[in-house]
């Protein structure tokens, strides 16, 4: 787990400084900001939970986030609800589009990050960071308040 982090750190490293010397527009961790970072505690270990936000790509070109990860979880996915034959379905997807001066909401029913086999207990107050890594290479690291389920 650590060597796999560790590539994955580099990695994203020399992507963001390939895209910053290919181009001149900015990194998209530093146009996108998020608002309302929230994960639901109902949850026991080694369950999965939802982790929900909204993201604004300020920029003038479209981002897109391309992975997720967190610590408190064994595996990290980009989730979306679908219907199917009637029936509301989560698939895992590549990526989340983000448009240019656009809001996309990680919601309920929508998009989302799934967090998959909770390593520790999740408690209503606490923050739980997440990544976000765009496809630039560049990451964003979101602190979602725990909240008690309704």
């Amino acid at each position: 787990m650590k060597k796999s982090l560790a590539v994955l750190v580099a990695m994203s490293f020399f992507a963001v400084m390939l895209a910053f010397a290919e181009t001149n527009q900015p990194l998209a961790a530093s146009v996108v900001t998020v608002k309302a970072p929230a994960v639901v505690a109902d949850t026991a270990l080694g369950t999965a939970t939802e982790v929900y936000m909204e993201l604004t790509n300020k920029g003038k070109v479209a981002h897109t986030v391309v992975a997720a990860m967190s610590r408190v979880a064994r595996q990290t996915q980009l989730h979306r609800f679908i219907v199917v034959g009637g029936k509301q379905v989560m698939k895992q997807v590549r990526d989340i589009h983000l448009a240019s001066h656009h809001e996309t909401d990680l919601k309920s029913g929508g998009f989302h990050v799934m967090l998959m086999g909770i390593k520790k207990a999740l408690k209503a107050g606490m923050d739980l960071p997440v990544t976000l890594i765009f496809e630039d290479g560049s990451n964003l690291v979101v602190n979602a308040r725990v909240h008690k389920s309704a």
